[in-house]
């Protein structure tokens, strides 16, 4: 399934638009999942305030909504935080492989687009790939203008088993720096403007 976003609406290919009371800032579709995953960019003040949501792929409806929170790197100092970027405004959405950023600028990859993160003025993406390819490194970075800036670094902790890769990416609770879950029960904590990982976490 295609989606776009422009601001705090969801644009769905079966002609539904879901409205929200935050601008949107991520969105998981991958094929795996019956819903799509929707991410808002809500004041970090406003612990409260449901952050994150499920709409159903056959119709639209919003099925769940949660407050999640961001984790931090176990051993990622603090005080080694990057300064904060101003965060992107433009719309953007996928179609099937393609980035489509303000309806004017298309990067296109191999596999199709799962999920897409605004973040640190950049667009991280991570490719969804079919289950009998291997791409353990699909977590890329793009930048507003549509220049892919990295391809995240491989790291032997993707698993012995090619075909592993990483399922979705979140914001962290230190500015620049994203957490990246994999098949491998692992998370990746990278520094969004080199594609770098400074930490990792098993999570099981």
């Amino acid at each position: 399934m295609n989606w776009s976003k422009k601001n705090n609406i969801l644009i769905m290919e079966i002609g539904r638009e879901v409205h929200f009371g935050f601008p949107i800032k991520g969105i998981n579709g991958s094929s795996c999942l019956t819903y799509i995953q929707v991410d808002l960019d809500v004041p970090l003040d406003q612990t409260t305030v449901e952050n994150s949501y499920f709409v159903s792929k056959e119709d639209g409806e919003i099925t769940a909504k949660y407050v999640v929170g961001r984790s931090s790197p176990p051993c990622y100092a603090k005080d080694k935080s990057k300064e904060v970027i101003a965060k992107g405004t433009k719309d953007w959405g996928k179609d099937g492989n393609t980035l489509i950023i303000q309806d004017d600028t298309y990067v296109t990859f191999c596999y199709p687009i799962g999920t897409i993160l605004e973040t640190c003025g950049n667009l991280l993406i991570v490719l969804d790939v079919p289950a009998k390819q291997s791409m353990p490194e699909n977590l890329f970075a793009v930048s507003e203008d549509g220049e892919i800036l990295w391809q995240i670094e491989h790291s032997p902790k993707t698993g012995l088993d090619p075909a592993n890769r990483f399922t979705g990416v979140r914001e962290s609770s230190i500015s620049g720096i994203v957490v990246a879950s994999n098949w491998n029960c692992v998370n990746f904590y990278v520094d969004v403007k080199t594609g770098r990982v400074v930490d990792t976490e098993f999570t099981k």
